[in-house]
């Protein structure tokens, strides 16, 4: 919901990380298909995202390809999100352990 107005839709993207065991970047785009049911919108939107151990900040800028709902959706876009899945955690230190292991000799 924005405002009054009921916007939906569904979202591509790919991300390419370089990370460290602690902070990390990452960038990355997605499209995004938005629509009302009368007007529809597409974006394309590259971002950046910084890694804390368990929580990812991105921002990301929207470009239009159909500016039908620019007034409803902003350029900007923020974002926050924490992965809860222990086992990518164990899964990540093992691999910064291997990657550690191999070059650091």
């Amino acid at each position: 919901m924005v405002g009054r107005k009921l916007l939906a839709g569904g979202k591509a993207g790919a991300e390419f990380i370089m990370s460290t065991p602690v902070v990390g970047m990452a960038v990355g785009a997605d499209t995004s298909y938005y629509t009302d049911g009368a007007a529809h919108a597409v974006t394309f939107t590259p971002r950046i995202v910084f890694s804390f151990v368990y929580v990812e900040v991105y921002y990301g800028f929207n470009f239009f390809l159909r500016n039908e709902l620019t007034r409803w959706i902003g350029h900007h876009r923020f974002g926050v999100s924490m992965t809860l899945n222990r086992g990518f955690w164990r899964r990540k230190k093992e691999m910064y352990q291997d990657y550690y292991d191999t070059y650091s000799k």
